[in-house]
């Protein structure tokens, strides 16, 4: 069995039906038993992965999740710990576009992340992907959820930055790190 080897998991479902709920089930399960991060981006069914430990939502995605409209700060505050609790999830990063993202945990803590880079954006096709594979890679090599949080948002400013799906090399993201 691979599970047992890996680091993290990423679940991206976009409605293609490409993650069944066994294969769902599976791997909530594999990941709990062998205490591997896994963190989904799902735009229709999120609440098919009740207990995934991290959750990525851009905020009209969220709004849809909860039912309700979000146009304020807090709102946006009482949406996610509503969202947090249903999904009994660790937490949940919101991507916010110019705003950048925020990452709530569910002990409560709260980190607006702001746009790290404002120059022109160009696409943002595979900014999502971006972000949730930075963010699981981070938690993987032992970064707190607040620092992989970080470290997605710069990542995800490259990607933007560039047309097309694209991908964000070690190099980029040490590059900008630096900065």
């Amino acid at each position: 069995m691979v599970m047992p080897q890996m680091q993290g998991v990423v679940m991206s479902d976009y409605g293609s039906g490409t993650i069944t709920p066994k294969i769902r089930d599976l791997i909530l399960s594999l990941s709990k038993e062998y205490d591997i991060p896994s963190i989904i981006d799902s735009r229709y069914a999120i609440f098919n992965f009740v207990g995934t430990d991290y959750v990525k939502q851009n905020d009209a995605e969220l709004a849809s999740a909860v039912g309700y409209k979000i146009d304020n700060e807090e709102i946006l505050y009482k949406a996610a710990q509503e969202f947090l609790v249903k999904m009994q999830a660790k937490g949940i990063l919101v991507t916010r576009g110019e705003k950048g993202m925020t990452l709530f945990e569910a002990n409560g803590d709260v980190h607006n992340i702001p746009v790290s880079d404002k120059s022109e954006v160009f696409d943002v096709s595979g900014a999502g992907d971006t972000c949730v594979a930075t963010f699981i890679t981070a938690l993987a090599t032992g970064a707190m959820p607040s620092q992989a949080a970080e470290l997605s948002n710069f990542a995800s400013g490259i990607a933007v930055r560039k047309m097309g799906t694209a991908t964000v090399s070690d190099e980029e993201l040490i590059a900008v790190l630096k900065k």
